[in-house]
């Protein structure tokens, strides 16, 4: 899991820097590949974030928790 944690922050900040080369151009393009890596940066942010409080929960709770829709069961 911490492999997919890493991998998930090098594609958050790859989109990042891939966004702030075109935050400055002002062609139609331009904007439109900035808005473009932006969006995914946000959305590797958010797996990560999913994922790092999904082994939290794990590790405070351990194996014999069991998952339902908006409900934790130990």
């Amino acid at each position: 899991m911490n492999e997919q944690l890493e991998r998930l922050k090098e594609m958050a900040e790859w989109h990042e820097s891939k966004a702030d080369d075109l935050r400055c151009l002002d062609e139609p393009w331009a904007i439109g590949k900035y808005e473009y890596h932006v969006f995914e940066a946000k959305k590797y942010w958010y797996r990560h974030g999913w994922l790092s409080g999904e082994i939290e929960t794990l590790k405070e709770f351990g194996e014999e928790m069991i998952l339902l829709p908006g409900r934790v069961l130990k």
